[in-house]
């Protein structure tokens, strides 16, 4: 393996931690440490393929009672050079969906099911929205869209893990970040009370300055709810827009018809508040579950609540999900419809 050295400028960050399907199967890299840095409870190891890529990182706790702290920002990185990400101002863009990677048991897909569910998909999105690092995501459906056009608005979701996915990604992406629209640092940590907005922005803080001596030049930012993202407008105070999952079909007083509405007077809200311009990274309609209110979930009202949704936000907006969830489980709140946001039914790639 080709060897490289990593100097990193070691901070301590509170953990932070975030909640994730369970029993995930991650595939592994062969990795061979290069370089170490002690931090306030132990030691942070950078391994690194043989193209000389980071890879992932791993915490060493000298002290086993203290908290493992995510690892600061790397502040040297001598690695083969590698294209620099487009900077273009603007960040909007045309029809895009979200997408997951995983199989009804909460197992990772395959590759050839990655792929079997994003042909599917045809050429009808400009933009697919993913969540994670795990199962090679990044890398696999990159590879099952090119010469489609497709860029990714690529994740990293797992707080405690922050400097594991962040190797993933610059891994997956192997140096050409060119179809890389934006990264997103956790999803909804602060509605559920899984972060707070100064852990969220120290650590896309962190990822920042990890991927920007990656060579990624792109934007970095966090999703949240509307009234999360409106309630701590901070959250997108050092971005260059704001980042909303916003559902009508929560609200008991919206209908299919209006949820265009719903969606847009809330980006108008945030918008006002924040100064910035706002992507919808999460809006949709569920086919089945209890109603709520006057939302009713159906296919038939799914497709009057997209074509609202459309009239209003022509661009700018995620729908949600690329095919039902069957992997995930319901919670107070969810009207028995979690697993049934998918715009085209259940996956063909793998349950």
């Amino acid at each position: 393996m080709k060897t490289g050295l990593f100097s990193i400028a070691a901070i301590a960050l509170l953990q932070l931690a975030v909640a994730q399907p369970s029993g995930f199967k991650h595939r592994h890299h062969r990795r061979e440490p290069v370089g170490d840095v002690t931090i306030r409870s132990g030691k942070v190891v950078v391994y690194v393929d043989d193209k000389g890529q980071p890879v992932s990182t791993t915490t060493v706790v000298d002290n086993p009672a203290a908290a493992t702290p995510a690892p600061a920002p790397y502040s040297e990185v001598r690695s083969p050079a590698q294209p620099e990400s487009p900077s273009s101002g603007d960040y909007g863009f045309g029809s895009a969906v979200t997408y997951s990677p995983y199989r009804d048991d909460q197992f990772c897909k395959t590759k050839e099911g990655i792929a079997k569910d994003l042909a599917k998909l045809g050429d009808d999105y400009d933009l697919i929205r993913l969540y994670g690092t795990d199962c090679h995501q990044t890398k696999f459906v990159l590879e099952a869209t090119v010469g489609k056009n497709v860029k990714i608005f690529a994740g990293i979701y797992k707080m405690d893990q922050l400097a594991k996915e962040i190797g993933e990604l610059i891994s997956d992406v192997d140096g050409d970040w060119s179809r890389i629209h934006a990264v997103s640092v956790g999803n909804e940590l602060v509605n559920k009370k899984e972060s707070t907005p100064k852990q969220v922005l120290d650590a896309m803080q962190t990822v920042k300055d990890a991927l920007k001596l990656a060579k990624y030049s792109g934007p970095v930012v966090t999703v949240d709810t509307f009234k999360a993202i409106y309630d701590n407008i901070e959250l997108c105070k050092d971005t260059p827009f704001c980042a909303i999952n916003c559902h009508a079909f929560f609200d008991p007083h919206t209908t299919p018809e209006q949820a265009g509405k719903f969606v847009q007077d809330w980006v108008d809200k945030v918008a006002e508040k924040s100064g910035k311009p706002v992507l919808v990274t999460e809006t949709g309609w569920p086919t089945q579950g209890d109603r709520n209110g006057v939302a009713v979930p159906g296919k038939e009202q799914q497709n009057t609540a997209i074509q609202s949704i459309e009239k209003a936000m022509p661009k700018n907006k995620i729908l949600f999900n690329a095919y039902n969830d069957n992997w995930k489980t319901d919670f107070d709140g969810s009207f028995k419809a979690e697993h049934f946001w998918g715009l085209l039914g259940n996956s063909p790639g793998g349950s």
